[in-house]
């Protein structure tokens, strides 16, 4: 079965040093992308109380020890995902976008981490039950 989460780490396979949330090696190597996928809310509900619509989110953190290094994986992240549909079990699954509540590009430095440069960037997308 495919979730979110699978779904997404498939759609990353592709990309060198990305990893599903709690799987970074210690000590990681820079730069690298975390990732996570989940459905949130549901969106509407049909009159017998099963949800049609949910919202799925798709949260990257790239993190680096420069700005560029870290811009670098999180825009090879985002060419992966924006505009593209994940393949979800069960689920028609809209585009990937920043609408609806994504924040993009939201850019910080740890001072305890040696500077280490972090974007972190939330994409929505619609998916709809499909029908058995």
């Amino acid at each position: 079965m495919t979730t979110p989460l699978t779904a997404t780490a498939t759609a990353l396979a592709g990309i060198s040093r990305a990893y599903k949330m709690n799987a970074v090696p210690a000590p990681p190597v820079y730069p690298y992308l975390v990732f996570s996928a989940v459905f949130t809310n549901p969106d509407s509900y049909t009159l017998d109380a099963n949800y049609g619509v949910r919202w799925g989110r798709v949260t990257l953190q790239a993190f680096g020890r420069t700005l560029d290094s870290a811009d670098a994986i999180h825009s090879e992240a985002l060419d992966v995902l924006l505009d593209q549909s994940l393949n979800v079990t069960d689920w028609d699954c809209g585009p990937c976008g920043v609408g609806n509540g994504g924040l993009i590009g939201a850019v910080v430095r740890d001072p305890d981490d040696n500077g280490v440069v972090g974007i972190t960037t939330s994409l929505v997308f619609a998916a709809t039950k499909e029908t058995p």
